[in-house]
């Protein structure tokens, strides 16, 4: 598959690495990210994007801590239809678990920590007309989770975002009935361990 470089910032109990992919079978390259700023740290007051804090989890349902349905495989979906020529298009992404990204039907990347995010340039791998995202994600020790960023400008200038939310559809593997995905808490730093007091 790819390669997947890992920087990390030293930083306390455990810190966010931001990673790079360079090149791999769905020729998908990334930019450099700013390690500077983390938000897993014991203690510590977080310092994120500002895009990063307005982002959504989502999961199965919006009370992950009633979901019976834990461990169990899931895949979120969603079409992103595309007017136009692309000029640039970046993708932040973590999973709570391990997540495996496909775009119409080309598997892009994979990872299986929560505590690093992941930065593609999907400029080669977006086409005009419609783009069917499709991320599986597992959780060996809580529920399936994710969590994305990101944006597609056009060669108009038109921007539209690729954010995860509710717009997203979500099932469990093998299961054709889909439902819209919860969001649960707003910001990176709003996953499941956050959740307990909702």
């Amino acid at each position: 598959m790819t390669t997947l470089n890992k920087i990390a910032a030293a930083a306390g109990m455990a810190c966010i690495c931001f990673s790079s992919l360079d090149g791999g079978e769905a020729d998908v390259k990334s930019s450099s990210v700013p390690v500077s700023q983390y938000w897993w740290k014991d203690g510590a007051e977080f310092t994120l994007d500002k895009k990063l804090q307005d982002t959504f989890w989502i999961w199965n349902e919006k009370d992950t801590c009633s979901d019976a349905n834990r461990n169990k495989v899931y895949v979120f979906r969603k079409t992103v239809n595309i007017e136009g020529d692309v000029k640039k298009a970046n993708l932040l992404i973590t999973a709570q678990g391990e997540y495996v990204l496909s775009i119409n039907g080309v598997e892009i990347a994979k990872d299986n920590s929560v505590t690093s995010v992941e930065n593609y340039d999907l400029l080669k791998v977006l086409k005009s007309g419609k783009n069917e995202f499709a991320v599986k994600v597992k959780s060996d020790i809580w529920y399936s989770g994710l969590f994305m960023n990101g944006e597609v400008e056009l060669g108009a200038g038109e921007k539209l975002k690729l954010d995860s939310d509710k717009s997203w559809l979500i099932a469990e593997e093998g299961k054709e009935d889909s439902h819209p995905a919860g969001e649960l808490v707003r910001g990176l730093n709003g996953g499941f361990w956050n959740n307990a007091g909702r």
